[in-house]
């Protein structure tokens, strides 16, 4: 129930619209091409600019969230996001949700697999919400790596 409104709009006969009709056409082409990423230059020809953008947005946001679930899950060996601003969202949550040991845990798992620079950025602010964390041997290891850069 994300955004009913989507489902059905008035049209004012120059675009395509979002009806039950035209969203269940959108599944058919998604089914057809593959994905919503390949299929992304034709949905808002089915239901409309607007609604496109945002079942696009939702489906990315859906997908992340699979992704740091697994993760988390499993830091060592699932596979990292390899666009930037996955990584920045991943980064992100962790640190927003580093309260607990799990997460924590996680977090150090996941230093020496990232890039460099968002590895930093996941250290320092670790560092400012868990002060605790620099006592940990993978944090002192990355530390001494690299603190020209870090401090």
């Amino acid at each position: 129930q994300y955004r009913p409104q989507l489902l059905t709009a008035k049209s004012d006969g120059k675009e395509a619209f979002a009806t039950p009709r035209s969203w269940e056409m959108a599944s058919d082409v998604i089914k057809q091409f593959g994905s919503i990423q390949d299929a992304r230059d034709v949905l808002p020809g089915i239901v409309g600019s607007g609604p496109a953008v945002e079942f696009m947005t939702f489906a990315k946001k859906s997908v992340m969230r699979q992704e740091i679930d697994a993760l988390i899950a499993n830091p060592t060996e699932a596979p990292l996001p390899d666009q930037l601003d996955r990584l920045w969202v991943l980064v992100s949550f962790l640190t927003s949700m580093c309260t607990t040991d799990e997460i924590l845990d996680v977090c150090v798992a996941l230093l020496p697999r990232l890039p460099a620079e968002f590895a930093m950025v996941l250290v320092r602010d670790l560092i400012k919400q868990q002060p605790k964390v620099v006592k940990h041997p993978s944090v002192i290891a990355f530390i001494q790596t690299h603190k020209v850069v870090l401090f």
